[in-house]
């Protein structure tokens, strides 16, 4: 397969779709199998787009070991590496595969699963701004990120971050700044953590919601 960005590698971090394991913020929503089953469409969502899109090749780095994603590659021609995560918080999980991925590309991306506003334009320009800038940054609504990617391995950017809560873009930034990291920030997009996120998830993709009763 030829892509757009040979040198580059998009790694999704996500939990596997399984009952009482993933999105448990939506389980007083639509219980633990609504939320395994929200969390599956989710991943096979972004599993699609990612192939359509063709820019660059891709990972999945799940949380646990698993062979459920075997079921979500909607082409089966499409072969897609799948690893687990290695580290004790999100950061140390997130350094570890960059440092690890930046071993045999020159860029690397890390999404989540739980944004259903990806494009290919705000995925292409996240790759192209590591042609100039070192860090790229995807802010959430809720103070987070939906996106990070970088062309070189800075430990630092995911170190004392208080994960999980509305602080995460802002610390990041202020370590890059504090590093003289230079980097470009994309338009905020939101992502699905809470049951409020249900009612937008609704309104911009309305079937990925019709196992609900």
């Amino acid at each position: 397969m030829s892509f757009t960005f040979l040198d580059t590698k998009i790694l999704v971090f996500t939990k596997p779709p399984i009952t009482g394991k993933c999105k448990s913020r939506l389980v007083p929503a639509l219980g633990e199998k609504g939320a395994a089953q929200l969390q599956a469409r989710l991943l096979k969502k972004i599993i699609t787009e990612l192939v359509e899109f063709n820019l660059c090749a891709f990972e999945i780095w799940q949380t646990e070991p698993t062979s459920c994603f075997a079921d979500l590659f909607v082409n089966k021609d499409v072969s897609v590496v799948v690893h687990t995560q290695q580290g004790n918080t999100l950061g140390e999980r997130m350094s570890n595969a960059m440092q690890q991925t930046l071993q045999d590309v020159s860029r690397v991306i890390i999404i989540g699963s739980d944004c259903i506003l990806y494009s290919k334009p705000y995925i292409k320009m996240a790759i192209s701004c590591l042609n100039t800038e070192s860090l790229v940054i995807g802010p959430a609504a809720d103070g987070g990120y939906v996106l990070i990617g970088a062309n070189q391995y800075y430990p630092a950017i995911f170190e004392n971050i208080s994960w999980g809560s509305s602080c995460v873009f802002q610390q990041t930034i202020l370590k890059a700044q504090h590093k003289g990291i230079a980097y470009n920030v994309l338009e905020e997009l939101w992502d699905i953590d809470t049951p409020s996120d249900l009612d937008k998830l609704k309104k911009v993709a309305p079937g990925i919601l019709d196992f609900l009763p």
